[in-house]
């Protein structure tokens, strides 16, 4: 504003005549033709009316304190002995990843040791390896916290060393006193020395076969880890094929422990001292064949077992009691497994034909009525890759289980996925601070989320919508053409588009069209307003309506644009309009106070937005 012969800046700060910004707020000065003298903008009705209704939203909405973000999120804090490792933290999930690793190690490799054949080198080396790793994951178990009951992750020392010792202490120590004692004993060497006895090795195998025992550790990680075995991120084919994949490599797994003991039973060491010409190997005539001919014949056998046949049977006593135990395991893994996979077979069938059936149909609507070649190229195109984030995606409104919830449960659950993407906003930030039940109203009532696939087009240019709503880009690539300036740029995670929707009459001054698949956050601008007009806050938000529509009138006409990207210019904006709209103070050198970092997937919000206040 010109008042005087005096520049007067937006912050209210009179501006020196030879500057050409505020030393305040930054902001340029400018002579081009404004917004503001082709007609402006004008603040939408609702951000005008007298305010009628100043009880907090607590008693509006029956807000539930105990439902707080602070209560369903929160991670409790240091205790009497410190602060323990969060079980979600890379190193964490670091040394989990090695546990899988040598869990996965001793079930394929300690069956191997009922076979009659010298432990190679590497074998050795690796029960050293073991033996070090799983004693260092002891002391690691105290210090690692766990999540109760109640969703928490307990962090406090003490009561994660009691957690610890009233669980799987007793097994693991168990477990490595064994192992050393093994170790100490020369077990290694067992299988080389002449001076150990036949029984002696047989005893040492059998007593490194407990190490099975560590087996429980999967069943532990695959609960901690339950979001990852469900494949989120794939799609319901490829999840549905992976589901096959482990079922038949369980039960590769299963035919190697079976396979692996029954040639223990037909071998000279279990033998050993008795008659063993009515051994199985001897009389089939497979003792003549080397080590891995045998195997493969005993596999074949464990095989047969679940399905097929094979002219191989037991001779001894133990031979007969081992076969009948497996025939019954194997009756009841038959009754289980294979309606297991023909299930999955039929969902990706019948996946596949509604799939084809819903192309086959838009291919018939777009021949009916006449579409041109290359437009129908492109919406088949564009409606295959809709389909596809369709099936990779698990809707909400998909999951029947949560209509059961109860409302203040689906609320909790809602703020905890939507919040820390709606925190890069500094006013969305600054709300939620301060009103947390505001906040949690609005991830309920006001927030949804979208996916768009590649080439899809998220809104064009001199368009207005119908339902006027607010984007916030989760994930994903989006290009934005300026109408006006024809120049394109990218927008990344960590944007928002189309914010004046919630405050003014405003149509699309561009294109916004995915260049891969996208995931969106949508608040709907009615529903916000109507959370906002109901609580303690609507004061700050409608100073802050009023001045943003303010801030576009005093822009240039050919340079507004739909997209709020990560540059400083922008943020130190926004922050300033939220600063202002609070009535706080910035500090004089914003450029030295205000950083912005893109946004991180993780379910914390410090370090999105460091401004000082």
């Amino acid at each position: 504003e010109q008042a005087g012969g005096k520049r007067i800046c937006q912050c209210g700060v009179v501006v020196d005549p030879n500057s050409a910004f505020c030393q305040q707020c930054g902001t340029r000065w400018k002579r081009q033709h404004s917004v503001l003298e082709a007609g402006g903008f004008t603040t939408l009705p609702i951000w005008r009316q007298a305010s009628h209704n100043n009880l907090p939203l607590a008693r509006l909405t029956g807000f539930d304190a105990s439902m707080s973000p602070k209560t369903t999120t929160s991670i409790s804090g240091r205790g009497k002995l410190g602060k323990a490792l969060d079980p979600a933290s890379k190193r964490r999930c670091t040394w989990d990843v090695c546990i899988l690793a040598f869990l996965m190690y001793d079930v394929i490799v300690l069956p191997t040791l009922f076979l009659d054949f010298e432990e190679p080198a590497i074998f050795k080396a690796m029960s050293w390896t073991l033996r070090v790793f799983w004693t260092l994951d002891v002391p690691l178990s105290f210090l690692t916290g766990y999540r109760r009951q109640d969703g928490e992750i307990e962090l406090r020392l003490d009561k994660v060393r009691q957690h610890y010792m009233h669980g799987w202490m007793l097994v693991d120590l168990v477990m490595v006193i064994g192992d050393w004692a093994l170790g100490a004993d020369g077990e290694d060497d067992v299988s080389s020395s002449g001076a150990r006895s036949v029984k002696m090795l047989r005893a040492s195998r059998m007593l490194r076969m407990i190490r099975m025992v560590r087996i429980y550790r999967i069943a532990l990680l695959s609960r901690k880890y339950a979001v990852l075995f469900h494949y989120k991120s794939l799609s319901a084919n490829a999840t549905v094929a992976l589901e096959i994949v482990r079922v038949i490599v369980l039960m590769l797994l299963v035919a190697h422990f079976i396979a692996c003991f029954w040639y223990f039973l037909g071998s000279h060491r279990f033998n050993a001292g008795t008659d063993v010409a009515d051994a199985w190997m001897v009389v089939s005539g497979t003792e003549s064949l080397d080590v891995g001919g045998r195997y493969l014949v005993s596999y074949h056998w464990a095989m047969s077992n679940f399905v097929g046949n094979m002219n191989l049977e037991g001779n001894t006593t133990a031979e007969r009691l081992y076969s009948i135990f497996v025939l019954v395991f194997a009756f009841m893994v038959l009754a289980v497994v294979p309606p297991r996979i023909t299930a999955l077979m039929t969902r990706l069938s019948t996946a596949a034909v509604e799939q084809n059936a819903l192309l086959t149909q838009l291919k018939l609507y777009l021949q009916d009525n006449g579409a041109s070649a290359e437009l129908a190229v492109r919406v088949e195109r564009v409606a295959a890759g809709a389909l596809r984030v369709h099936q990779q995606k698990t809707p909400e409104s998909d999951v029947k289980l949560l209509r059961l919830l109860p409302e203040g449960t689906r609320s909790a659950l809602r703020w905890e996925i939507f919040s820390p993407r709606l925190l890069i906003h500094p006013l969305f930030r600054r709300v939620f601070d301060q009103s947390p039940a505001l906040g949690q109203q609005i991830c309920h009532k006001a927030v949804s989320t979208t996916d768009l696939a590649d080439e899809g087009v998220l809104f064009q240019a001199w368009f207005s919508s119908d339902l006027p709503v607010m984007y916030f880009l989760s994930s994903g690539k989006l290009s934005y053409t300026h109408a006006t300036a024809h120049e394109s740029e990218e927008v990344g995670p960590g944007s928002w588009l189309a914010e004046p929707l919630l405050w003014t009459s405003w149509i699309y001054r561009g294109d916004a069209i995915a260049q891969e698949d996208c995931s969106l956050l949508v608040v709907s601008a009615k529903s916000f307003q109507d959370e906002v007009l109901k609580s303690s806050l609507q004061k700050e938000v409608r100073r802050y309506a009023e001045q943003f529509v303010k801030w576009l009138n005093g822009l240039e006409a050919d340079v507004l644009t739909d997209v709020s990207t990560p540059r400083e210019d922008l943020v130190k904006q926004t922050v300033f309009l939220t600063s202002s709209a609070f009535r706080t103070r910035v500090f004089s050198e914003p450029e030295e106070h205000t950083k912005f970092k893109a946004p991180s997937h993780s379910r914390t919000s410090d370090g999105t937005f460091e401004f000082a206040i």
